[in-house]
């Protein structure tokens, strides 16, 4: 980690350019965990990366996976590492952010929500929603992945 803004500011200090801009520091980039319930999967020749920004305590970070030809999916419900571990506060899974999943063969897409896993402070779960169905997103729910899909995630929030 780098640049990212945790100096604060103090009662009466004058507000300088240098100091704003170190404000919103510049994205970091990482390389995300995505691992499953019961096997994780592996990328293979697939890609994974990820960025994020910490302003204080506030994390907001993005996700982007392409699965390849050698891309094992695992099996389970899929997570993915936080870049920053979350507070300790968080529970009762909360939304964090939103993306999508997306079926290569069939061009066809679903919205997922991410959430916090209440068992660790250190990946996020997630949810597909579409067509009157929500659920956990797995290997082969809501459908079977396969070489070309994506998965990709927003997320915002509370770094420990």
């Amino acid at each position: 980690m780098a640049t990212q803004y945790t100096a604060g500011l103090t009662a009466g200090q004058v507000l300088t350019a240098a100091t704003m801009n170190q404000i919103g520091a510049a994205w970091e980039t990482f390389t995300p965990t995505w691992t499953a319930a019961i096997t994780n999967p592996v990328i293979g020749n697939g890609t994974i990366k990820g960025r994020y920004a910490q302003i204080q305590k506030v994390v907001i970070a993005q996700y982007w996976i392409t699965t390849g030809s050698t891309t094992t999916y695992g099996n389970g419900k899929y997570f993915l590492s936080l870049p920053i571990t979350a507070a300790t506060t968080l529970d009762s899974y909360p939304a964090i952010g939103n993306g999508y999943i997306m079926d290569a063969s069939a061009a066809s897409s679903h919205v997922v929500a991410s959430h916090v896993d209440n068992s660790s402070t250190t990946r996020f779960g997630l949810k597909f929603t579409g067509a009157g169905s929500f659920g956990d997103v797995t290997n082969t729910v809501p459908f079977t992945f396969a070489t070309g899909d994506q998965i990709t995630a927003s997320i915002i929030y509370q770094g420990s």
